[in-house]
């Protein structure tokens, strides 16, 4: 039939497989838990302490001689022990790892860059073969294969403006609330993004974008301030300061080292 599914949405679809299939072949060259960086390792270490203890928390037999990790470990002032990275996508993933086994710890990563690239192609004008060669050479691929949260935020962010594009303001709230949960830069963008709005002064999209994001960020905030004893949990909490020394910064000083850590 020439009007069913695959023949309608070809154009995506094939992208799509395109994509995962490089994906795949990629996993077959990695180790079953590819780390490029401490982060990564520092996420798995979550993923385990979930499939083994059920806990994020990490416990040491002399907690007043707890080994300094750097920004990695932290103890909070109650005493509980925590990686400085929200739990949140571990989490998700220890799921995917329980059902599928080791090859599920980065599942959730390669399912977002997957929708990312079915997202893209919305927006394509001619012929999707240029675009998909070129989104082969992106780093979407090789974040998709590790653990982190970058891939899951951006699609957050795609999909709320796909939303917002398609005029349905209070799903696109939803979802970009929902992306704070992996990443704190979203904030920042949410203020760009209302500052925008505001100069516009489309005041009843602020409205309805606002009613749709808050019921994601206060649970956010709250199961934060339950798990951290903040709202913003220890890596939004240090976010700007993670890769500073101590002491007394201006401004400006505080801004550029700022971006230099984003």
């Amino acid at each position: 039939m020439k009007n069913d599914v695959f023949t309608q949405h070809r154009d995506k679809i094939i992208p799509v497989f395109f994509f995962l299939f490089l994906l795949t072949v990629s996993l077959f060259l990695l180790p079953e838990y590819p780390v490029w960086i401490t982060d990564n390792g520092n996420k798995y270490m979550m993923i385990m302490q979930l499939l083994h203890h059920n806990t994020p928390f990490f416990t040491h037999p002399v907690p007043e001689l707890f080994p300094y990790g750097g920004f990695h470990f932290q103890q909070l002032e109650f005493g509980k022990i925590v990686s400085f990275h929200p739990v949140y996508l571990p989490y998700l993933s220890s799921w995917c790892v329980r059902i599928f086994g080791g090859n599920g710890v980065n599942l959730l990563p390669m399912l977002c860059g997957a929708a990312m690239v079915w997202q893209i192609m919305q927006f394509r004008r001619k012929n999707w073969l240029p675009l998909s060669l070129l989104l082969g050479t992106t780093v979407l691929i090789f974040y998709s294969l590790l653990q982190w949260e970058m891939i899951p935020a951006a699609l957050a962010v795609s999909a709320s403006g796909y939303c917002f594009y398609r005029k349905r303001i209070i799903f696109a709230g939803i979802i970009f609330g929902c992306g704070l949960w992996m990443r704190e830069e979203l904030y920042l963008l949410g203020v760009i993004l209302v500052a925008v709005l505001a100069v516009k002064r489309l005041w009843r999209e602020i409205f309805y974008f606002g009613c749709g994001a808050i019921l994601p960020v206060l649970l956010l905030w709250m199961v934060n301030w339950n798990i951290y004893g903040n709202i913003l949990g220890v890596h939004g909490r240090d976010y700007f300061t993670n890769n500073r020394e101590n002491g007394v910064f201006g401004l400006a000083t505080l801004l550029k080292e700022s971006c230099f850590n984003y």
